[in-house]
């Protein structure tokens, strides 16, 4: 095992690898395991090992059974410090998963400070005066409000946190406390409650945060500040060309998107016309249970004459309403998300070796099919999105997008950034 490297836990799969985008770009060798590593079989040259769990949605209390074992995994492997990383729009429900699990861990590392930073400034999420904004719009009036499984109907966090924490207190380590540099908010961090929420307006805010939390065993939040924190532990220098490999020139690609995001949407009217784009209706999939395979026979024909397909169900937020209405909302998830597996399988079993795929849930369906359960964090396609290699299946390239992540020319800028040669 490992003497001594940074330990993280990741609420779903994009996230896992969005923070693993972040520490390789500080040059850490950085490896996800998607659930808990079986064996001892690992790079003894890991500087972070990120475990990769679909908590972030399911029972709290089964969050935190999953993430407990993980942290005790971690800590067997020789972590140093723990970072429980999950999204920066600060998906949640009222019950948690994100009070509950920070809770446990913090108890579990044996922590009595536990700091709260969803901020990812280069992605627009800033937190001021406890409030979440994207893009300086308040998280409830974005389209976050109206997410199917984590609405977020609330932008103060302070709130938010309290409610999953069964009212404790929860304090605020605001800008002005910031703006006075490391040992304010060092004094802030270690005088204040048990649970605090950081503002965050910058980038340069993060750093502050984080020389001030040094002394933290255990922390959370998003990417950008777990790899701030990490920072603050690593002076790694490690080129991705030593160790991330690039596929054949003639592989082809496969899109599939499952997110119904405002930006996903956005991404998909941007593809161009020559990419063939094959449509998945929630309604079909529920009625036919043959129409996963006729859309991955379809995929793999397109394939046969052009370099990539795109398969999506994503669809505006009213027709999404409509569907779980009629479908109901765990249930029309959780059909898409098998009907995506079915599709990937069955196009990997022809031979097909790169999948983009954009939305949490849909990469962890295709991820634990694929049995990927290993992944090498490569070069960045956008801020906290990068290209990931798995051995699975003699060699299998990934790129799992959180639904709201990438600009509109996203998945025209992947398939580019997998064909550039690593210097």
């Amino acid at each position: 095992m490992l003497s001594r490297m940074f330990g993280c836990i990741a609420d779903d799969f994009t996230g896992a690898t969005d923070i693993g985008a972040l520490l390789a770009r500080r040059g850490m060798r950085v490896a996800v395991f998607v659930g808990l590593p079986v064996g001892d079989h690992m790079d003894t040259k890991l500087d972070a090992i990120i475990i990769a769990l679909k908590s972030r949605t399911i029972e709290a209390e089964l969050a935190v059974e999953q993430s407990l074992a993980a942290a005790k995994w971690l800590k067997e492997a020789g972590a140093q410090s723990l970072y429980f990383k999950y999204c920066s729009t600060f998906d949640s429900t009222d019950r948690g998963n994100i009070g509950p699990v920070a809770m446990a861990l913090a108890e579990f590392w044996d922590e009595a400070h536990v700091l709260f930073n969803p901020a990812f400034p280069e992605n627009g999420r800033t937190v001021r005066k406890g409030h979440l904004y994207v893009y300086g719009q308040p998280i409830n009036e974005t389209g976050m409000a109206h997410h199917p499984l984590t609405p977020m109907r609330n932008s103060n966090l302070v709130d938010v946190l309290g409610a999953q924490l069964d009212g404790q207190l929860v304090g605020l380590v605001d800008h002005e406390v910031i703006e006075k540099g490391v040992e304010s908010v060092s004094r802030t961090i270690l005088n204040g409650p048990h649970f605090q929420i950081a503002d965050t307006d910058a980038d340069g805010d993060l750093q502050v945060i984080a020389k001030a939390a040094k002394e933290l065993r255990f922390a959370t939040g998003g990417s950008a500040f777990g790899a701030a924190y990490a920072g603050e532990r690593s002076a790694a220098q490690t080129s991705l060309a030593a160790y991330f490999p690039l596929p054949p020139n003639d592989s082809k690609t496969v899109i599939l998107a499952g997110s119904c995001s405002e930006a996903t949407l956005r991404q998909i009217a941007a593809i161009p016309d020559d990419i063939p784009h094959i449509r998945l209706d929630a309604h079909i999939v529920a009625a036919q249970k043959s129409h996963a395979g006729r859309l991955g026979a379809a995929a793999q024909t397109a394939l046969e004459e052009h370099d990539s397909v795109l398969i999506s169900s994503s669809v505006a937020a009213n027709i999404l309403k409509n569907v779980q209405v009629s479908l109901g909302d765990a249930n029309a998830g959780s059909m898409i998300e098998e009907a995506f597996a079915d599709i990937a399988s069955a196009l990997f079993e022809t031979g097909q070796r790169i999948f983009i795929i954009a939305g949490g849930e849909t990469s962890g369906a295709v991820v634990e099919r694929l049995c990927a359960n290993q992944l090498l964090i490569g070069p960045e396609i956008a801020p906290g999105v990068p290209w990931c290699y798995s051995p699975a299946g003699g060699g299998l390239w990934l790129a799992l997008k959180s639904g709201n992540f990438g600009d509109d020319n996203f998945f025209i800028k992947a398939r580019a950034v997998l064909r550039t040669p690593i210097i």
